[in-house]
């Protein structure tokens, strides 16, 4: 009888432990909102087109394009962050194969003198091996949303990279196209002097 109540005893505390050491998610509480309020007024309906891909070819200036090209290709900044994207990739691959069984396969053969005959024999084999370790307590699963949580901060960062020095390449652009035409407007009505002193300083 005191066996019994000892080993009942210990597979509470065994599954206590467990749950403990479990990985668990825990949902957030969500409040159901109605979709308006009462003397509220009415949302006004605005038709937003999507910002496209390439926006600056909508000037149709090849000089443009070129340097965006240019920038996209050399810029430090986001060739650094688009190697994090890649290393997040690949980690996120590691933790997904950490969760499905790995097989490992090989071939050999030896040759030697079996019997001390002087006479030789070869061998060959071949060998298949597996593993799969359970994820008892979803220490596994963790890394892998960690790993996709990275992931997605590394392509978040690199897009935020590339905005900045796309806008930053067509701001400076449209300047110098600016700039350009107050001096061709400016030689007109002989002020060339004063429009290229401005050109300059930028």
């Amino acid at each position: 009888m005191f066996s019994r109540s000892l080993v009942a005893t210990a597979m509470v505390a065994f599954a206590l432990l467990v749950s403990s050491c479990s990985d668990v998610l825990i949902a957030p509480p969500s409040a159901d909102l109605p979709a308006r309020f009462a003397g509220a007024p009415p949302k006004p309906q605005l038709h937003v087109s999507p910002i496209k891909a390439e926006w600056w070819s909508g000037f149709a200036d090849k000089e443009l394009a070129v340097l965006i090209a240019t920038g996209r290709s050399q810029n430090p900044r986001l060739r650094q962050a688009s190697a994090k994207v890649e290393q997040a990739r690949a980690e996120v691959g590691i933790a997904s194969s950490s969760l499905f069984p790995s097989l490992s396969a090989g071939v050999g053969s030896s040759r030697g003198d079996k019997y001390g005959f002087g006479t030789s024999h070869s061998n060959k084999y071949s060998t298949v091996s597996g593993d799969w370790t359970v994820d008892l307590f979803g220490a596994k699963h963790a890394q892998k949303r960690a790993a996709e949580a990275k992931l997605a901060a590394a392509i978040s960062d690199q897009t935020q990279a590339e905005n900045e020095l796309l806008a930053s390449i067509a701001s400076t652009y449209v300047d110098v196209r600016y700039y350009q035409r107050r001096i061709q407007i400016s030689e007109r009505h002989g002020g060339k002097p004063a429009a290229q002193s401005r050109l300059r300083a930028r």
